[in-house]
């Protein structure tokens, strides 16, 4: 009789015990937290499924909103912008000089410096010589 108890109350806490899942939690910038079940890391956004809606109901977040998710086996996660990122921008040159190839045919010359200063910002210099090329002005029609 006690084995067939303890039986029935091992069955019983092990049911309950898989019907009672951790949670991943999504921090925002602001502070707020969301305690629900992380389905899809994006590019850009987080999926994730809210335990009071159904699990066929699917939220999105973007990650410039999220400051940090913890998942249910105690691992955080990060995001930083991908624009401010400077990883990202590593292998690229950050001076450059250009030249409008097309100018000399409208009568002048432009050539520029453009200096990368960080992500998204830059300096640029012009330097535009009028006379210098073909003046289509000048030009008599052959006929």
């Amino acid at each position: 009789m006690k084995t067939l108890k303890f039986i029935i109350l091992c069955s019983f806490i092990f049911s309950i015990a898989t019907g009672v899942s951790a949670q991943d939690m999504i921090i925002k910038k602001n502070a707020d937290t969301l305690n629900c079940k992380v389905r899809e890391i994006g590019s850009e956004e987080i999926k994730y499924n809210l335990p009071e809606y159904s699990p066929d109901l699917m939220f999105t977040i973007t990650k410039e909103k999220i400051s940090k998710l913890i998942f249910e086996n105690g691992k955080e996660m990060t995001f930083q912008n991908e624009m401010d990122n400077p990883m990202n921008y590593a292998d690229q040159n950050k001076n450059a000089i250009k030249i409008d190839f097309l100018s000399p045919l409208t009568g002048n010359t432009t050539f520029a410096y453009e200096r990368s200063i960080k992500p998204g910002q830059s300096l640029e210099a012009t330097l535009g010589i009028i006379g210098l090329g073909f003046d289509p002005q000048r030009c008599k029609p052959p006929w």
